[in-house]
C-alpha cells in the first residue's frame, strides 16, 4: 500500500489526478455507482478511504452526490466529469451521458452493481473491451460482453433470481444462435450465491442432449458443447478468479 505521507507535493498531485481519471473513465461508461465499487476501481480495501476523494470531486463539479432515503450514497458523473475523463490526445464525443437523480432506480441498481464488480474483475485478470447492455424487456442481448484474449468474446449474464424452467429454453436457443452467428464464443452465468448458481446449472444441464432449432436447422446440445460454452459461478467465486 502506498504511503501518501512520504510523497512529494508533485507526487500527491499526480496521484490525485490518476484517481480522478480512473473514476471518471469508469463512470463515463457506467454513469453511476456507489462508494464500494469506486473503492474497487482505485484498488482500495476500505470505503472510507474513497469518500474523501469522491467528495472532493463532487465539490469540483466532476460528480453528483445523491443520497438515498436509506442514507446510502450514489455517485454519478456530470458533463464536466465526462469531459475531464478524456485527455488531450483523445477525441471526446460532442454529447455525454450524465447522471440524473430523478432517473435512478434502486430496484435495478443491485443488478447493475454486480455487473460493475464483474467488469472490474475481468479487467483485473486481463480481459478487455467490456460492453454493458441496457436492461430491456424481451431483449436477446446478454448483460455484458467482454474479450477473453486467449478464448474470444464471452457473454456475461448476472442471474440474480431464478426464472421459470421453460424460459431457459428460449434463453439457451438465443445463446446458441449468437454463438453460431459468431457474436460470442462462451457464456458465463454469475449468480448472487452458491444456491442459485447450483440451481441454474442444474436447469441448463438438463438441456444436454436436447435438439434446438437454430437458424432454421436442428442442433443437438451435446455434453462437450455444453461444457465448452457454459460456465456457472457465484459472484464471490467469480471475484476470486485468477488471471488465466
Amino acid at each position: 500500500m502506498i504511503d501518501v505521507t512520504t510523497m512529494t507535493p508533485q507526487e500527491r498531485a499526480m496521484r490525485a489526478l490518476d484517481n480522478r481519471l480512473a473514476i471518471t473513465r469508469f463512470l463515463r461508461d457506467e454513469i453511476f455507482t456507489d462508494s464500494e465499487v469506486l473503492a474497487q476501481v482505485l484498488g482500495l480495501s476500505h470505503v472510507s478511504s474513497v469518500n474523501k476523494i469522491l467528495n472532493s470531486m463532487a465539490s469540483a463539479g466532476l460528480l453528483i452526490k445523491h443520497r438515498l432515503p436509506s442514507k446510502k450514497l450514489i455517485w454519478g458523473i456530470t458533463a464536466s466529469g465526462a469531459l475531464f475523463s478524456y485527455q488531450e490526445e483523445e477525441d471526446a464525443p460532442v454529447d455525454f451521458k450524465t447522471f440524473r437523480a430523478s432517473k435512478f432506480n434502486a430496484l435495478t441498481f443491485e443488478h447493475k452493481k454486480a455487473l460493475q464488480k464483474i467488469r472490474l474483475q475481468t479487467q483485473k485478470i486481463g480481459w478487455e473491451n467490456w460492453q454493458t447492455f441496457p436492461i430491456v424487456s424481451g431483449r436477446k442481448s446478454p448483460d455484458g460482453l467482454v474479450l477473453w484474449p486467449e478464448k474470444g468474446l464471452v457473454a456475461i449474464e448476472y442471474e440474480k433470481t431464478i426464472k421459470a424452467s421453460k424460459r431457459y429454453d428460449g434463453i439457451i436457443r438465443a445463446h446458441l444462435e449468437a454463438i453460431v452467428a459468431k457474436r460470442y464464443k462462451k457464456v458465463f452465468y454469475v449468480c448472487p450465491n452458491e444456491s442459485i448458481t447450483g440451481h441454474v446449472k442444474r436447469i441448463f444441464t438438463k438441456q444436454v442432449g436436447r435438439s434446438f432449432v437454430v437458424q432454421g436447422r436442428s442442433m443437438v446440445l451435446t455434453e462437450n458443447a455444453f461444457l465448452s460454452i457454459f460456465r456457472f459461478y457465484s459472484l464471490e467465486h467469480f471475484l476470486r478468479t485468477k488471471k488465466s
